[in-house]
């Protein structure tokens, strides 16, 4: 599951509930992430609403005959990145959608058509 399939059914679990959400709900988190690849050679942060704010290359890492190896590890540090954005995203937005739920929610139910894996 990816965050664009999560969008569509938070926003309509959230008519239901009949409760406004706020355009950036699915794109901000309380706290910047930081992560890296390579053991610290390549570091990232990605700011609270999912921008990459920083980057640290390990000066060795910018050899020519380390092009190959520098690439990688910047492709790997940027999708780590990504998915801790959105999977902080994600507990987020549940937080925020649960934490206003009324009487006769069945979370059960919500939290199965959340986990609920993506169909090929």
């Amino acid at each position: 599951m990816n965050l664009n399939d999560l969008q569509p059914f938070i926003e309509q679990f959230a008519k239901k509930l009949n409760v406004t959400m706020p355009d950036d709900i699915l794109r901000t988190i309380e706290h910047p992430i930081e992560t890296g690849a390579g053991g610290g050679m390549v570091q990232l942060t990605v700011d609270t609403k999912g921008n990459f704010t920083e980057l640290k290359i390990d000066p060795l890492l910018l050899e020519k005959e380390n092009v190959h190896h520098l690439e990688q590890l910047l492709m790997a540090a940027f999708n780590d990145g990504a998915t801790r954005f959105g999977e902080a995203v994600r507990k987020k937005a549940l937080e925020d959608i649960t934490s206003t739920m009324r009487e006769g929610i069945d979370l059960e139910e919500v939290m199965q058509n959340v986990m609920k894996p993506n169909n090929p």
